[in-house]
């Protein structure tokens, strides 16, 4: 690509692409400094992140496998249960993120965290929370990016396709303006992502 913005980049580094690391972008966009990203071994152009936005088709397409699906439950909820734990998962830097309570009286939390935080999240279930039932599942999450696809009904029926033709179980999905993320109830293979590459990007 000849360019990309700020916001996609930073999406695709948040989604665990290993190509910049978001502190960098966020400087970049902070102060309006182009980036250009490129080839360590060939000479050639790269791409350049700025805040030229190009909307309406996919950028980029990010599979993460270093994911842990965390469903933990309870009997009883109350606001201050919620809070003990929550602030105990913020305390020990365990990274949590598509945090869902969905039930009014019981505790019922799911969510994710990286594969490497998971030790340290089972031990802190196994010494302060021993009332709580935990079950994990490896997990990918698939997150498609580009600025304006929300609007692009085409790249959402292609991806579902693809979804339903491979028979994937969806745990999830977010899409918003600029990204469609997936997460399935496995570890997807990289044919997947393959297909997907083949049908998405470079789709206008």
């Amino acid at each position: 690509m000849d360019t990309i913005s700020y916001t996609e980049m930073l999406d695709i580094a948040d989604e665990g692409a290993k190509v910049l690391h978001n502190r960098c972008v966020e400087v970049g966009e902070k102060f309006d400094v182009p980036i250009e990203a490129k080839s360590t071994f060939k000479l050639c152009k790269g791409t350049i992140i700025n805040n030229k936005i190009e909307g309406g088709y996919v950028k980029s397409i990010v599979k993460n496998d270093n994911l842990q699906y965390v469903h933990i439950k309870s009997e009883g909820y109350s606001l201050e249960k919620f809070n003990t734990i929550y602030n105990s998962f913020i305390e020990n830097e365990l990274n949590v993120k598509n945090l869902v309570n969905s039930s009014e009286t019981n505790l019922n939390l799911s969510f994710t965290i990286p594969k490497q935080k998971f030790n340290k999240l089972a031990t802190l279930l196994e010494d302060e929370y021993q009332e709580v039932e935990a079950s994990y599942l490896d997990i990918t999450r698939i997150s498609i990016i580009g600025n304006g696809i929300m609007s692009n009904n085409i790249i959402l029926n292609k991806t579902m396709k693809i979804i339903e033709e491979n028979k994937l179980d969806i745990i999830s999905m977010e899409i918003n303006e600029a990204k469609i993320a997936i997460i399935f109830k496995e570890v997807i293979s990289d044919e997947i992502l393959d297909e997907l590459h083949r049908e998405l990007i470079n789709f206008k």
